[in-house]
């Protein structure tokens, strides 16, 4: 479930995994430069410069990926807090 929620909505996965503050910040920050790349891609490709759009799809990209590393050790040090627990 974490797994396919931070796929869809990155940062999400990791509020579950406890790491809140991270986790939203990660999407609070997808979710700003997604709505400024659609915004100048579909809804007013006008009203917004060619530059503004492609570093807003770039921060869009590199916070997905970003997510993606810190969801997977976040998973990882969890699996080897358990494991030292038993």
């Amino acid at each position: 479930m974490a797994l396919l929620l931070n796929l869809l909505l990155p940062g999400a996965g990791l509020i579950l995994r406890r790491r809140e503050w991270v986790g939203f910040l990660l999407c609070l920050n997808f979710g700003l430069c997604g709505n400024v790349a659609l915004a100048g891609l579909l809804i007013a490709p006008d009203s917004l410069p060619l530059w503004i759009v492609y570093l807003a799809i770039s921060l869009a990209t590199l916070t997905w990926f970003v997510s993606q590393v810190l969801f997977w050790r976040a998973a990882a040090a969890q699996r080897s807090m358990m494991a030292e627990s038993h």
